[in-house]
């Protein structure tokens, strides 16, 4: 049997206990040099395929917005926007083209101007370097240029922010131009809003405005109204899910309310009353046409509404035509 001294044992332990200490210096060495990933900028550029302009008479401009956005967890360093292509001339930035610090989660808007200078299509592209991995990063431009020869378009308009915009009415004015009454996302609540846009005759706005009514609304018909200014009518609630009751507003000239009506509710608010047309009577007010649901008849469903008001919007009668189906009245006119 072999013996081992007491020295040797000790010579053991001590190399065990000295690897021991190293591979747990080892261990925290390495803990303490390893750095958390360096959070990077994500970049998305909307709309796309590309950012549109529609059809603008040669010598007239058009403004769009686009948007770039950082969906990544770092800081996105903008170095500069340029535009390129063969049509880069028709194509101006409004917004900064210079450097930009764009936060992680963030979005900026960049108008660009369009300025055809003769008929047909024109293309060009905005080049954005960062210090994104995906730089340079690309927005397509398009647009064409239009004339006034038979048959063509003479203007196409893409009016409208980030937000849903939408038109249920167009009509002429007593001057040059034309008048459109719809709706419009609320840049903070996100609910509908009622709008009305004026528009000069090769369709650059001349002004727009936004009319809450009860806190949600929406416009379906507009016209110029007798002594100027317009008279745009529609639904409104106090949220996007609330019952609808009627909405009337007479305007200015350049959109400011001169009186609104929004309290006419045919059901007397237990489900929604909307109309969707408006003409001037003989008499110096307006017929208006569109829905009511009828329950308090017990059947529940759409009857067609017939509503007559005065130049002042107090309502003179009404009158529903239904059946046990439903029915709707899309739109009126005075025959007498």
């Amino acid at each position: 049997m072999k013996r081992f001294s007491s020295r040797g044992i000790t010579s053991v332990l001590f190399i065990i206990l000295a690897t021991l200490i190293a591979v747990q210096f080892s261990a925290c060495s390495e803990e303490k040099t390893t750095e958390p990933p360096v959070k990077q900028p994500e970049v998305i550029i909307a709309p796309q395929p590309s950012l549109y302009f529609g059809h603008i008479p040669q010598g007239q401009s058009a403004t769009r917005e686009f948007i770039i956005s950082n969906t990544g967890a770092g800081d996105l360093n903008i170095s500069g926007m340029v535009i390129e292509g063969t049509n880069a001339g028709l194509f101006e930035l409004l917004g900064n083209s210079g450097t930009v610090l764009l936060p992680a989660y963030n979005n900026m808007t960049i108008p660009v101007r369009f300025t055809p200078t003769g008929i047909g299509d024109f293309s060009a592209n905005i080049s954005i370097q960062s210090n994104a991995a995906s730089t340079p990063d690309q927005e397509p431009l398009s647009g064409s240029g239009s004339g006034s020869a038979a048959g063509s378009i003479y203007f196409e308009r893409i009016i409208g922010g980030v937000d849903r915009d939408g038109a249920g009415s167009i009509r002429l004015t007593i001057s040059d131009g034309y008048v459109c009454a719809g709706s419009s996302d609320d840049s903070l609540s996100g609910d509908p809003l009622a709008s009305i846009l004026r528009i000069d005759e090769y369709g650059n706005t001349i002004w727009y405005k936004q009319y809450p009514g009860a806190g949600s609304s929406g416009f379906s018909d507009v016209i110029p109204a007798d002594g100027g200014g317009y008279i745009a009518i529609g639904h409104t609630g106090a949220t996007p899910t609330s019952k609808n009751r009627i909405y009337i507003v007479k305007t200015t000239e350049d959109g400011e309310v001169e009186w609104e009506q929004y309290t006419y509710s045919i059901n007397n608010g237990t489900d929604d009353d909307v109309v969707v047309s408006i003409e001037a009577t003989a008499d110096g007010g307006y017929i208006l046409a569109g829905y009511t649901k009828n329950v308090l008849a017990g059947r529940g469903v759409k009857d067609a509404l017939l509503m007559k008001i005065d130049a002042a919007g107090t309502m003179q009668w009404y009158n529903t035509y239904g059946t046990t189906e439903g029915e709707e009245a899309a739109s009126v006119q005075q025959t007498a």
